[in-house]
């Protein structure tokens, strides 16, 4: 979460443009910068772009598929660690409590003013 506003001569060097306009900043030589962008990394296309700009040598990494298979894997360890079918059974929907009359009635045990 981002709270407040970022100032500086490093905004007049965004680090990209996006449709919504200038995103993040660079520092004057080049070797700082930020977004708050999150999640950008994720994406390879922009990632293989700037790490060749940094002088990276190409990867044909793949984010995706890389997180399908850690979160496949965590999936068996606690497939084989826990009883799925308890679990499932303690996540059945709940039945709504009983509507309640919100309609109060007052008895006056003596009259306020005097007639």
């Amino acid at each position: 979460m981002h709270l407040g506003v970022s100032e500086g001569p490093a905004l007049a060097r965004p680090l990209f443009h996006a449709a919504s306009g200038r995103e993040g900043a660079r520092s004057e030589d080049g070797l700082v910068s930020g977004t708050y962008l999150h999640g950008i990394f994720a994406n390879d296309s922009f990632r293989r772009h700037l790490l060749a700009q940094l002088g990276a040598p190409p990867s044909a990494y793949a984010y995706r598929p890389h997180l399908e298979q850690i979160l496949e894997g965590w999936a068996d360890v606690l497939e084989s660690a826990l009883s799925i079918d308890k679990l499932l059974s303690l996540a059945q929907p709940v039945p709504p409590p009983p509507k309640v009359s919100r309609t109060r009635s007052y008895k006056v045990a003596a009259p306020l003013v005097d007639a």
